[in-house]
C-alpha cells in the first residue's frame, strides 16, 4: 500500500502561525501595558479623598515587565507607607479602599482586547487584523483597530 501526501499546505500553515505567535505577542504586550495604565488610574480615583492621606494617589504606580505588570503602591511615594493601612487595614481598624476594584472593572476590557488579539494574529485581511501603532512616548505596538481607537477615543 503507498501513501502520498502534500505538506506544502502544512508548511504555509506553520509559517503563518510562526507570524501568529509573533503578532499576538506583540499585541498582548500592548493590552497588558494599557490595561495596567486603566488600572492605576482607577486605583489613583478609588484611593482619592481621604482625608489623613490626600498624597497617596501619587504613590501609585505600574510596572510591565513582559506579558505582566505589578499595580499598587510604591511605599517609597508620598504616603505610600499608609497604602496596606488603606486596603487591609490594621488590628484595630477596617480597610478603607477596595484596592482591588479597579482590576476587576478593568478585567472585561483586557480579555476583550486579548481575545481580539488572538484572533487577529490567526485571521488575515478581516476587521481584526493586527496593524502597528506608535504611542505618544514613541514605543511601537501591534494592536487591534478596535485597540487603537479605544486608546485614542477623545484624543482628535
Amino acid at each position: 500500500m503507498d501513501f502520498t501526501m502534500d505538506a506544502s499546505e502544512v508548511a504555509k500553515l506553520a509559517i503563518d502561525l510562526g507570524k501568529a505567535g509573533r503578532k499576538a505577542t506583540l499585541g498582548a504586550a500592548a493590552v497588558i501595558e494599557h490595561g495596567a495604565l486603566n488600572i492605576k488610574n482607577g486605583m489613583r480615583r478609588d484611593f482619592t479623598g481621604h482625608r489623613y492621606a490626600p498624597a497617596i494617589p501619587r504613590a501609585i504606580n505600574y510596572d510591565v515587565r513582559g506579558l505582566s505588570a505589578e499595580i499598587g503602591v510604591d511605599k517609597r511615594g508620598p504616603q505610600g507607607g499608609l497604602g496596606n493601612i488603606l486596603a487591609f487595614g490594621t488590628s484595630k481598624n477596617a480597610a478603607v479602599v477596595d484596592h482591588t476594584a479597579a482590576l476587576v472593572r478593568e478585567t472585561p476590557n483586557i480579555e476583550k482586547f486579548l481575545a481580539d488579539v488572538g484572533v487577529g494574529a490567526l485571521t488575515t485581511g478581516s476587521a481584526s487584523e493586527m496593524i502597528e501603532y506608535t504611542t505618544k512616548a514613541g514605543k511601537t505596538r501591534m494592536a487591534s483597530q478596535a485597540q487603537v481607537d479605544n486608546w485614542t477615543r477623545g484624543a482628535r
